[in-house]
């Protein structure tokens, strides 16, 4: 008879690769740095019919016991933040910049109309009415004073 996925958590195989794990990443969440709550080994990816221990440990993340509920309604979460990027108006070219900037770990560029629409995103209105009064005004160097004096 086969074993259910809770069973296999038991095997001394997945115990073994969750400690390697767990001291890789210092015994500490990697997305809040919580070391004194329950710590989880989550799997970034599924493979059909492989066990949990014959994965790479580069496709495990140690977390939390809220950090790993969070990750669980991952999809949810994205398909909201989607339908919200959708709604706030943002052209592929914003979210390709956006990505980027993620990645490049810069800054935003200073560009009004796209940080504005961040902030319609995120639902910020003291951000918003700082944007389209700096807007209002037209006056680009004030925008890109403030943004870098990180008042926006």
């Amino acid at each position: 008879m086969a074993k259910t996925y809770a069973e296999k958590l038991k095997d001394p195989r997945w115990q073994k690769k969750r400690l390697q794990v767990l001291e890789r990443d210092g015994w500490r969440c990697l997305r809040c740095d919580d070391d004194k709550s329950t710590l989880h080994v989550h799997h970034k990816t599924y493979k059909g019919q492989t066990e949990p221990w014959d994965y790479s440990l580069n496709n495990f993340l140690t977390l939390c016991e809220n950090c790993h509920t969070a990750e669980q309604y991952r999809d949810v979460l994205e398909k909201s933040f989607l339908k919200n990027v959708k709604a706030a108006g943002f052209s592929p070219d914003d979210l390709v910049r956006l990505g980027l900037s993620i990645k490049a770990g810069t800054d935003l560029h200073p560009d009004s109309r796209f940080l504005l629409k961040v902030c319609l995103l995120f639902r910020d209105k003291a951000l918003q009415k700082k944007f389209i009064k700096l807007e209002k005004e037209h006056d680009r160097e004030l925008i890109d004073q403030a943004y870098k004096e990180g008042r926006i």
